[in-house]
């Protein structure tokens, strides 16, 4: 990067009017806008000032300056004034910019035909709607260059043919347009519940593929007979575990009072006794063993 680029990219450039003896450039314009608002981009083409509003364009227009082609429903930043009255009416005038070569542009309204007129800097520009119910006026040099020119005649022909073709087409999808987009917010509601679920449909179809899966090869779904093998299949413990458990079980069953002769009643005690340790919980009957395992020596029947 060249040494000038660096210092514009850095918004350090002054230009070759600079007066370094007025200060730097910041401050030259403070004190240019002291006391004073910052101009608008209106006021710097000197465009009539008036409150400041948001026009939007009613219809295709041109341009007389440039030639530009200004959308229907593009909208500029105007200046609004009322410039007079049609009896009881006031008529309105809108000045503008066009985008492309900064030509003043002047809309007034028209309460007589209910339309917008354009007096200044630009003219309406016909519309292709209805395409099959205009008729365009050809130019004189291009007519005599039809007549002398059979080539040139031919292509006009052909071009003419295709736009008689289209013409129905963009009818169609002017029609369309009207009859599918009358109502703006439901159609955007109903958009943006497709957009959503297509947005959860593509998130699972993303999760699965992420998904490890066994070897990495995708496999088939089970079977129903394959599903009633699988839970049919009973796995067997181990020699180990079933001595464990099998002792526990010993242990639990055990009698928490001391050994020893006892009469028929103690006997029948000791039988109730265990048969409602035996119906609580394994977790209970350890607590109570603990609990009476130190006054088993002074337990007395």
């Amino acid at each position: 990067m060249s040494t000038l680029a660096a210092a514009r990219a850095d918004n350090f450039y002054f230009g070759p009017n600079y007066d370094p003896n007025g200060g730097s450039l910041k401050y030259q314009r403070r004190m240019k806008l002291q006391g004073k608002r910052k101009p608008s981009r209106l006021d710097q083409y000197k465009i009539k000032s008036g409150p400041k509003i948001r026009f939007e364009t009613p219809f295709h227009v041109k341009c007389l300056k440039c030639g530009h082609m200004i959308a229907k429903g593009v909208r500029f930043n105007a200046a609004k004034r009322e410039v007079g009255k049609f009896h009881s009416t006031t008529i309105l005038q809108f000045s503008m910019l066009c985008p492309s070569c900064k030509n003043t542009i002047v809309c007034k309204t028209d309460p007589e035909n209910c339309d917008y007129n354009y007096t200044e800097g630009a003219v309406k520009w016909l519309s292709t709607e209805k395409a099959t119910d205009m008729e365009f006026i050809p130019d004189p040099e291009q007519k005599i260059k039809e007549q002398s020119n059979a080539m040139f005649k031919l292509e006009v022909e052909v071009e003419k043919v295709k736009k008689n073709n289209l013409a129905p087409v963009l009818e169609d999808l002017q029609k369309y347009r009207l009859e599918n987009w009358k109502d703006d917010f439901e159609k955007n509601l109903m958009l943006r519940k497709k957009f959503r679920e297509e947005k959860q449909k593509y998130a699972q179809i993303e999760e699965e593929k992420n998904r490890v899966k066994n070897f990495g090869l995708p496999l088939e779904d089970l079977t129903k007979s394959e599903i009633r093998d699988i839970k049919d299949v009973k796995f067997h413990e181990s020699n180990s575990r079933k001595q464990q458990r099998e002792k526990r079980q010993e242990i639990m069953n055990q009698s928490i009072l001391p050994s020893g002769r006892m009469n028929s009643q103690q006997q029948k005690q000791l039988e109730e006794l265990n048969k409602k340790l035996s119906q609580m919980p394994a977790a209970t009957r350890k607590i109570i063993k603990q609990q009476l395992m130190p006054k088993r020596n002074t337990i007395k029947f």
